[in-house]
């Protein structure tokens, strides 16, 4: 059987910049340089670690607690967001963790990955938000570009707006603030999936922005 898990990712960071540019009056926008500092292996590093030692995993999220006041998050030295839900959602996510059975760790797919950075790329220039790219593509589209699915394969994707570090994207993720289903929790803790791609980057709204997509039974047909 088929299933296509697709869930939208909750905007916290309330931060905007303004950037304009073109390819000398063409239609190529210039993608400002990703200065984040953050890898594949940093990313791969986080999320394995989430799955396979939640409860862990759980003592980080803890460790930001002090950091709410009200419907604010603010790690010091930072500028304040605005969460919907405040501590309470950080602390239901511990508990959440704390009952999780540990998981298989994912294998970076390079078809993944440049399904991820194309909606990266598309979307963070514009600056809107989403799971279609601004020329019309579908999640299970960018897939369909870099490799194959099998006849029993299941396709997912989380974005993540805002957050600068490995680390606070996959906390972010977990911790699903106002998502009521906690869809992106669910999808890093997917025991089905096998294989995940990164893309991350400019983003004209929020600064920054992380593409993760989710795969089982799915074959790159690119090369490194």
């Amino acid at each position: 059987m088929t299933k296509v898990i697709l869930k939208w990712s909750l905007v916290l960071l309330m931060i905007s910049i303004i950037f304009t540019g073109c390819d000398k009056g063409d239609n190529n926008p210039i993608i400002p340089p990703d200065n984040s500092g953050i890898t594949y292996e940093d990313l791969l590093a986080e999320l394995n670690f989430a799955r396979t030692n939640p409860k862990d995993y759980a003592k980080l999220i803890e460790a930001i607690l002090p950091y709410y006041n009200g419907k604010y998050l603010q790690y010091p030295g930072e500028t304040r967001i605005y969460t919907w839900e405040g501590k309470a959602a950080a602390e239901e996510a511990i508990q959440a963790l704390k009952s999780q059975q540990s998981l298989n760790p994912l294998q970076l797919n390079i078809g993944l990955n440049k399904a991820s950075q194309y909606h990266c790329d598309k979307q963070g220039i514009i600056g809107v938000t989403g799971h279609d790219s601004p020329d019309g593509k579908t999640m299970k589209d960018r897939i369909l570009m870099y490799g194959t699915l099998g006849g029993s394969y299941m396709i997912g994707e989380n974005i993540a707006y805002g957050s600068p570090t490995a680390r606070r994207i996959i906390i972010e993720l977990i911790i699903d603030d106002g998502v009521a289903n906690r869809g992106h929790r669910d999808n890093i803790y997917e025991p089905s999936w096998t294989d995940v791609g990164f893309g991350w980057g400019y983003h004209k709204e929020y600064k920054i922005m992380c593409v993760m997509d989710f795969a089982k039974g799915y074959i790159a047909i690119i090369k490194e």
